[in-house]
């Protein structure tokens, strides 16, 4: 989805209207980009300004989860349709902003996650969260990594470890790219760097995986090639986007979930947590 630069009503728009197809094609799960509502303000992100300006439009925009306005009506709509819906904002709590990612059921509210890894462009505006809470979703087990979270494969496997069958990656990965150096800004080149590491995450945990991402030019430096694909728990694609707004559906089923980790020599099953400590080191040497 297309995710405009502080422009809520206008994203809040477009989610109802992209929730209710997703509800006529049958799903029960809908899931949108990170910062969908808020859309992605970063170091950067605009020429005409400056990190001070940044700073101050973030603080302006953003809201209390589940509490604030924006998160009240994805609960209103996730309510009216009978559906899950997950979507990202600024978060403000006690004067600190996060990058949040949460989800409403037909019931209410079901909870959030705060990205957990901050990259360079996000240090200035958001702290870090610092918990991998899991979901119990229509008797499926949901977890949540946010966009640079999932560079650390440490993220998925302890969300795996808590039970998480599905885990959900929003996006906000841009062509300028905060990983990296700037990218060729095609759909088909983003295509092939998310396939290098996102189905691992699947295969390593045997979890089904909704990597979804932003598409299309938001301001004068930041734009997304848009790309966007579902996982099942053998790292194997189940549906795929191009290059432009786009739905894509497809079916979660327990019985493939359980041949993959009811296998004996499953990763999850042969680890041995005992010789890992050095996992838990403070710091990569560098």
């Amino acid at each position: 989805m297309r995710c405009e630069l502080g422009q809520k009503d206008i994203n809040l728009k477009n989610t109802e209207w992209w929730a209710k197809k997703a509800k006529d094609a049958g799903a029960e799960l809908v899931c949108f980009p990170e910062m969908s509502i808020s859309g992605f303000y970063a170091a950067g992100v605009d020429s005409k300004l400056s990190g001070d300006q940044i700073y101050l439009e973030v603080h302006k925009i953003a809201e209390p989860v589940p509490d604030g306005p924006s998160a009240k009506s994805i609960g209103d709509l996730a309510k009216e349709l009978g559906i899950y819906i997950s979507a990202g904002i600024f978060e403000f709590e006690n004067h600190i902003v996060y990058n949040s990612y949460f989800m409403f059921g037909p019931q209410g509210f079901v909870g959030k996650y705060r990205k957990t890894h901050m990259p360079a462009c996000e240090y200035p505006y958001c702290k870090s969260g610092s918990e991998f809470p899991v979901f119990n979703v229509s008797g499926c087990t949901v977890g949540i990594a946010t966009c640079f979270d999932n560079t650390m494969p440490e993220a998925a496997r302890i969300l795996a470890l808590k039970g998480a069958e599905i885990i959900l990656m929003p996006h906000a990965w841009s062509n300028e790219d905060v990983f990296g150096p700037p990218t060729s800004g095609k759909s088909e080149d983003r295509r092939k760097e998310v396939l290098t590491f996102i189905p691992s995450r699947a295969y390593d945990n045997k979890a089904y995986v909704v990597f979804v991402d932003q598409v299309g030019r938001v301001s004068d430096q930041y734009s997304y090639p848009g790309f966007s694909v579902l996982l099942d728990p053998k790292g194997q694609i189940l549906a795929e986007s191009g290059a432009k707004e786009e739905m894509i559906v497809a079916d979660f089923t327990k019985e493939l979930l359980e041949v993959e980790r009811g296998r004996p020599d499953s990763g999850l099953r042969s680890r041995r947590p005992e010789i890992y400590s050095e996992l838990v080191r403070s710091a990569y040497p560098i």
